[in-house]
């Protein structure tokens, strides 16, 4: 105690340069003051006074001044080898957060209802660690270098239900796994409106369940030119509520036993697009092996592509390239490239008769207005094209197969 206050006597006349900040350190968490911010601070013989928040010097490890200026919007967490970390939180945003830091896994809960969102950065790298974060606000996910493996449950956890921006940081590699047997429904569970942007790459290995999911929407940003791996899933790779839209980026599949992307409703009717996939551009490849495994599905809804290139491998019985209610291809932002290979065979229907695999198939309607779809369908009674409902076609488009269709075939343009 007497260093730490013979320590505070030296550092607080010091902390006069605009560019100097103050780290206070208490276990994991670590409150940084900017000097061009800081104003006056006081001590008593317990306490230290910043800005009207209280510290007590028994509670306080350490304190050092650093020759430089954070930005007060960001809050670090930085995970070291060891399986520690360190929470780097500003000063005006401490009377927002609760912290919650066990070894490496990491709580945050946010009480902000409003002004500028609360980045989180994450970086480092544990093999046991896990990032949670609450609240009631819009808030901006930043994956700066991370690679975590958590043995508690999902990798990453954001449960606040409002828009986050998730931005991969350009050039850098991250890394999430999470446990097997665990009860969480992801390793990187998103409950909110997701929004990726950046242009790093994405690992992502879920041992318990899905990959990735998100309970709304997940928009893949036209500033998203980066690349999301799934390299291994217990179940589906990506797993989306409302819908999923793709305008960059690259996305691939492998070593997973469910669909590589579904969709699903919400309980809302009224959501936006509830149901429906939207690819505008990137890439998507996929390698599907499982029995009863789609590549895309859309069950209740739309399939709209009107850019892009998209190449899946299946080679599961009684599996899909693409399953859709409907679908509509067109040439909004580029000509659409679909390549599907499907080896798949048979399966026998509980009904009678046998369960066949497709490499394109919808429930009902299906318009091909642009673009080239490439088709092989090699496994045993696999098939092609099946619309259930009228396909229209136009002249522009290039089909290698002629589909089977349930009541007519159309020609537009």
């Amino acid at each position: 105690m007497k260093k730490l206050l013979l320590s505070l006597l030296a550092l607080i006349p010091a902390l006069t340069l605009s560019a100097q900040s103050l780290y206070l350190y208490q276990g994991n968490v670590v409150t940084v003051v900017n000097a061009s911010t800081a104003g006056d601070m006081t001590y008593s013989g317990t306490t230290l006074t910043i800005q009207d928040n209280n510290y007590l010097l028994s509670e306080i490890d350490s304190i050092i001044i650093k020759n430089e200026e954070v930005d007060t919007k960001n809050v670090q967490v930085v995970y070291s080898p060891n399986n520690q970390v360190k929470v780097f939180v500003p000063i005006q945003l401490s009377h927002y957060l609760a912290i919650v830091a066990d070894d490496s896994h990491v709580n945050i809960t946010s009480t902000q209802v409003e002004g500028d969102e609360i980045f989180y950065t994450l970086s480092g790298t544990s093999t046991d660690g896990s990032f949670t974060q609450n609240g009631e606000y819009k808030c901006s996910l930043v994956l700066d270098g991370i690679n975590l493996t958590s043995t508690q449950g999902a990798a990453i956890n954001i449960q606040n239900g409002k828009r986050i921006d998730v931005y991969v940081a350009d050039g850098t590699t991250n890394s999430l796994v999470d446990c097997a047997g665990g009860t969480q429904t992801a390793c990187f569970r998103i409950k909110g409106h997701a929004e990726f942007k950046g242009n790093g790459t994405l690992n992502i290995e879920g041992n318990t369940s899905h990959a990735y999911k998100s309970n709304e929407y997940t928009a893949l940003k036209k500033s998203f030119g980066g690349v999301i791996n799934i390299n291994k899933s217990a179940n589906d790779a990506i797993h989306v509520d409302q819908y999923f839209e793709m305008n960059n980026g690259t996305i691939n599949i492998n070593n997973t036993p469910g669909d590589g992307i579904q969709v699903e409703k919400t309980t809302n009717p009224a959501d936006t697009l509830n149901g429906q996939m939207i690819l505008n551009g990137g890439s998507i490849n996929m390698t599907l092996t499982a029995d009863e495994s789609t590549g895309l599905k859309v069950e209740s809804d739309v399939l709209t592509i009107t850019g892009g290139t998209y190449t899946i491998n299946m080679s599961g019985n009684n599996s899909d390239g693409v399953s859709a209610y409907a679908a509509l291809i067109t040439n909004t932002t580029s000509e659409p490239l679909i390549t599907i290979n499907q080896a798949g065979g048979t399966l026998p229907d509980p009904l009678g008769g046998t369960k066949k695999s497709c490499c394109f198939k919808t429930e009902s309607d299906m318009r091909f207005e642009a673009g080239t779809m490439n088709v092989f369908p090699t496994g045993k009674k696999a098939k092609g094209v099946k619309v259930g409902g009228a396909y229209y076609y136009s002249a522009k488009t290039k089909l290698n197969v002629t589909p089977e269709v349930e009541y007519s075939m159309i020609p537009i343009n």
